[in-house]
């Protein structure tokens, strides 16, 4: 015997993704000042697709540098991660971070 589809075998649509809880997606840069660092993170529960970090970029000034997409209307929490040419971590204060319309 066959298994059953549901009605004449039709596929269910995927389910339409819910608007985001704030307004329109706006670039936001963090910037994190250490030129002593090898490498900076941006840490946060909203950088979802990337496992909670995001690795930053340094400028030819010595200031870690990441823009990226957030919804306006919302209140962001974010901390840094630097690692020193040792290996070792150092994290900074959450902070919060207002994305106005």
């Amino acid at each position: 015997a066959a298994a059953s589809k549901g009605a004449a075998g039709a596929k269910t649509p995927p389910p339409t993704p819910a608007k985001p809880a704030g307004g329109v997606s706006k670039p936001v840069e963090f910037t994190h000042e250490d030129p002593s660092a090898k490498e900076v993170n941006l840490l946060g529960p909203f950088l979802v697709r990337t496992g909670g970090a995001k690795p930053m970029f340094k400028d030819s000034k010595g200031v870690w540098r990441l823009t990226i997409y957030l919804n306006s209307g919302v209140t962001y929490h974010y901390r840094f991660e630097a690692v020193d040419s040792h290996g070792k971590r150092k994290l900074t204060e959450k902070r919060p971070m207002e994305v106005f319309p």
